[in-house]
């Protein structure tokens, strides 16, 4: 896989189109360098073999296999390959979740963790009962990807997905969501 990245280094997401703002991408991550780049979509990694090492400009994380990420939209990210990395991302544009513009879904659960720039990097290694349900929908999200017409479950589990990130960040600091 290859990344499109403007001048500006806005990443144009693969597979991410209007009339499905969703993306999955497996990842030989020994065959692909990713620049610093951001996007608007929203971003959950899997780390599915191997080690990678995450960065924002405000931190960076290695992960290994069974754990995971999130970056926020408008982040700006690198990612490399540490050892024999295979990556499971989810990209998706908030209004996959949010409906409209405005919604109580937008206003109420998405807002507050986007316009967070607080949070541009998180890591899920399993240390919660909510980490450790997020990895595994998010396993289960990536097996879904190889059956046809998954939109509806795909939609619904990002939906569960978001609501344990909501949880794994009350847990590490009320004061962040409100």
């Amino acid at each position: 896989m290859k990344l499109q990245i403007r001048r500006n280094m806005m990443e144009e997401v693969e597979g991410l189109h209007n009339e499905y703002p969703y993306a999955f991408h497996h990842t030989d991550m020994r065959e692909t360098t990713v620049p610093w780049h951001w996007h608007e979509a929203l971003e959950f990694g899997y780390v599915v073999e191997g080690r990678v090492k995450v960065s924002t400009t405000t931190r960076t994380q290695t992960l290994q296999k069974g754990e995971a990420y999130f970056t926020n939209s408008n982040a700006l990210i690198t990612v490399e390959n540490i050892e024999n990395c295979i990556l499971d991302s989810h990209l998706f544009h908030p209004i996959f979740l949010s409906g409209h513009f405005k919604s109580v879904f937008e206003t109420k659960y998405l807002n507050p963790v986007i316009q967070n720039k607080d949070i541009d990097l998180l890591c899920f290694r399993g240390e919660t009962e909510s980490q450790r349900k997020l990895l595994g929908k998010l396993r289960q999200l990536s097996q879904l990807q190889s059956q046809p017409d998954v939109e509806f479950q795909t939609r619904s589990l990002i939906g569960e997905i978001w609501l344990f990130l909501l949880s794994v960040i009350q847990e590490a600091d009320s004061s962040v969501y409100r």
